[in-house]
């Protein structure tokens, strides 16, 4: 049966004027005691620059697409996923270069990001939401944003949201809420967001320890 994936969250457009690099960072490294309770196992993946990431993901997980091949979305670089019954998980790994983050440091971009949120979007939720198009997200809600993790000493943001992806209309999932967990973060001059994805009417409280997990393993090399 025809799955359509969908392409992780927008981020924020984020300029370099103002930055605050006051910001205090929490580091929230998954510890391997935690990778081994989600039964979770370690895959490596590299994309067409040569940068190898690395993250634990459910044993379950299969890759259905990776860097390189015909149909894939130009930015994507991996999708791990097990989906049965209409629930499940993806895990989807990207990467966008721009002028934005050619021109930053890893920390520099996320402290931009974290003051975007802050100054143009008064640090309102409600309002970060309103860069999403409702022909594609529907429903969304968007119920936290982070921009001051630390996860194997790169810095990162995180967003977590709930919608219904008005691209999975036709398939499987189609009218299937999702609960999205994006971490997003710069390196090489490139910006990658992982996005842990579940299928299904779940609560944050049911993913959130196996989703900060995942989150918290992602290593570059």
């Amino acid at each position: 049966m025809k799955i359509l994936f969908l392409i992780p969250l927008l981020t924020i457009v984020i300029s370099c004027n103002g930055i605050d690099s006051n910001i205090n960072y929490i580091d929230v490294s998954s510890s391997l005691k935690d990778i081994q309770f989600y039964e979770l196992v370690e895959e490596s993946i590299t994309d067409d620059t040569g940068v190898e990431i690395i993250l634990a993901v459910p044993k379950q997980a299969s890759v259905t697409r990776s860097w390189g091949g015909n149909s894939f979305e130009t930015n994507n670089i991996a999708v791990f996923n097990y989906i049965k019954n209409k629930s499940g998980y993806a895990i989807i790994v990207d990467k966008l270069k721009s002028k934005n983050t050619a021109n930053t440091t890893n920390k520099e971009y996320i402290d931009i990001a974290s003051n975007e949120f802050i100054i143009n979007y008064n640090g309102d939720l409600n309002q970060l939401k309103k860069i999403f198009p409702k022909t594609i997200f529907k429903e969304i809600e968007i119920v936290d944003y982070k921009g001051n993790l630390i996860i194997n000493k790169k810095h990162f943001a995180k967003r977590i949201a709930f919608y219904v992806d008005a691209r999975n209309e036709g398939t499987e999932l189609e009218n299937i809420p999702l609960t999205d967990f994006t971490f997003i973060t710069h390196h090489n001059e490139t910006k990658y967001t992982i996005s842990i994805v579940r299928y299904g009417n779940y609560s944050i409280s049911d993913m959130v320890g196996i989703a900060n997990t995942i989150g918290g393993s992602i290593r570059f090399k």
